[in-house]
């Protein structure tokens, strides 16, 4: 896949791409995140 131009356009969307998988892929580790210390505080 070779790097192609994004003209400005096409910018807006590209970027609420990467944040919205930003957002998901950073609920998930703190949803792991958040029930591994509370097993580890209350097992």
């Amino acid at each position: 896949m070779g790097i192609r131009n994004i003209s400005s356009a096409e910018l807006p969307g590209f970027r609420a791409e990467i944040f919205a998988f930003a957002v998901v892929l950073g609920g998930d580790l703190a949803l792991i995140f958040w029930f591994g210390l509370r097993m580890l505080l209350c097992p």
